[in-house]
């Protein structure tokens, strides 16, 4: 699984996350992992007053469940 998100989001453009997906990608197969899907908060900032995070939730659900046993995150600012 990856993770993406934008920690802050000055512009709420969310650009910041259109760079990370190759950057994980890259972690995923150097350790030989398969990607089964990429949860993307997009134009969510952390610093956003509403932290209302769809694809985070979905993702700890999908983990309890143990849907997966491996997470990269990409987080970055803008």
């Amino acid at each position: 699984m990856i993770y993406l998100r934008v920690s802050l989001d000055t512009s709420g453009e969310g650009l910041a996350v259109e760079r990370q997906p190759e950057d994980c990608k890259r972690i995923a197969e150097a350790r030989d992992w398969s990607i089964c899907e990429i949860y993307t908060e997009k134009p969510v900032s952390a610093c956003a007053e509403d932290k209302k995070r769809p694809a985070y939730d979905r993702m700890v659900e999908e983990r309890r469940a143990g849907r997966f046993n491996a997470l990269i995150t990409g987080a970055s600012a803008d």
